[in-house]
């Protein structure tokens, strides 16, 4: 694990400066096409890789599948608290969903899993968490 991330099985590997990953017996995986691969991006709710590509930033699953298209400025998965509420509309509780945290041209959005487990369309309407924030401008903003 790497930053107390939740890690996986997979091995980051590197071939004439592009990225992808092998599994313990070293199988490639995910071909290494990528500028960047980020293994330890795992939530345990959605299991997905984020990857890197001219710039842009997207979501593969672990067998190198797109799950998010690689088309956004930044992007990071990270996880949102939703009240749950009762009958009368009282908050009753809180939940904890995985959401990634996107930006396009300055705007930002989240996307979530639907029931399903595939990611939804992009809400643009969902500001992100203050330390995906930080993370955009400490490592990410221009």
């Amino acid at each position: 694990n790497e930053q107390g991330k939740i890690s996986n099985d997979l091995v980051k590997v590197s071939k004439d400066g592009y990225y992808g990953a092998t599994d313990q017996q070293g199988n490639i995986i995910i071909s290494p096409r990528w500028d960047d691969l980020e293994l330890y991006t795992y939530e345990a709710n959605w299991p997905i890789i984020r990857v890197k590509s001219d710039g842009y930033y997207g979501f593969v699953d672990n067998e190198g599948y797109t799950v998010i298209n690689v088309r956004y400025d930044y992007a990071k998965l990270d996880t949102r608290t939703v009240p749950i509420t009762g009958e009368n509309g009282e908050v009753i509780s809180e939940a904890v969903e995985p959401a990634i945290f996107v930006v396009r041209n300055d705007d930002w959005g989240a996307i979530f899993q639907d029931e399903d487990g595939d990611p939804t369309s992009v809400d643009w309407s969902v500001d992100p968490p203050a330390e995906v924030l930080e993370d955009y401008q400490n490592n990410y903003a221009q």
